[in-house]
């Protein structure tokens, strides 16, 4: 079954070439180059995960993260998020591990990394599901 992704940069080149290479692996790939319209979709639309990057200029994807989890539509509350920065600051990675993020990735990711993620989302659901 397909995934459906949101992807959220504000960086166009990284978002399109995570879009195309996600679109390649069989997701249905959604993208948001601003925080509002990240928020607009995740407020309308299920995800299986949502990538976010930390460093947004209008609000950060440590805040989008925040609000998933509380103030937006329940419609993507449980759904996993992976945070992705262009570097490592271990507060950063700390808050986002805190705000309940799924992973964090370095943006000079190697595509399989990616993926080896999105494919664990469906196992760690399994698990989480059988805890119940």
């Amino acid at each position: 079954m397909q995934k459906r992704i949101l992807i959220v940069d504000d960086e166009v080149f990284t978002l399109r070439m995570m879009e195309k290479k996600l679109s390649n692996y069989d997701c249905i790939v959604d993208t948001a180059s601003n925080s509002h319209d990240a928020i607009d979709k995740i407020n309308n639309q299920k995800y299986d995960a949502i990538i976010l990057d930390v460093n947004m200029p209008d609000i950060t994807g440590i805040e989008i993260l925040k609000m998933k989890n509380s103030t937006l539509s329940e419609l993507n509350r449980k759904t996993p998020a992976i945070m992705c920065s262009s570097s490592v600051d271990y507060e950063v990675v700390s808050s986002a591990m805190e705000h309940k993020a799924f992973d964090y990735i370095i943006k000079s990711f190697h595509f399989d990394r990616l993926t080896e993620i999105i494919d664990s989302i469906d196992s760690f659901a399994k698990v989480k599901s059988t805890q119940v």
